[in-house]
This record gives structure tokens, sequence and C-alpha cells, in this order.
């Protein structure tokens, strides 16, 4: 889909769980902030290049998964 930005997301639903966005263009988590219900988090290729940027995700109490595959961050 090339999804560049998640900005806007949490006017979507404060109450979000699942998050699927593998194959696009993310680089930044910024916009994830406040979104504390969120459980799965699929980032498989995407462009998140440092542990900075997934370090937001420490404020997803309830995170049980998260797939960076494909990243430039992971080693596959």
């Amino acid at each position: 889909c090339n999804i560049t930005s998640l900005e806007g997301i949490s006017t979507i639903s404060f109450n979000l769980q699942e998050l699927h966005l593998a194959g696009n263009k993310i680089s930044d988590l910024i916009d994830l902030i406040g979104i504390d219900q969120l459980k799965i988090i699929d980032l498989e290729d995407n462009e998140i290049s440092n542990f900075s940027t997934i370090e937001i995700l420490s404020f997803c109490d309830r995170l049980t998964s998260l797939t960076l595959k494909g990243n430039p961050i992971s080693i596959d």
C-alpha cells in the first residue's frame, strides 16, 4: 500500500487492539502514543531502522506480539 506515516491513526479508535501494516514504508511510530489497547502490531517489511523508533511501544502495556521482520532494524 506504500503507507509512509501513521499520522491520524489515533483518531480511528483509542480501543484499537490489532494493527497489521506489513509491506509499507513506515519509519516512525510516534503516532501510536495513546493507543494503549494495542495487543498485536505487525510491521513486517517496513522502514524501521533504529531502536529509538520502537521505544515508544514501551507505553503499550498490553502488547503481546510485535513483528519487525524485514525492517532495517531486524536481523532476519
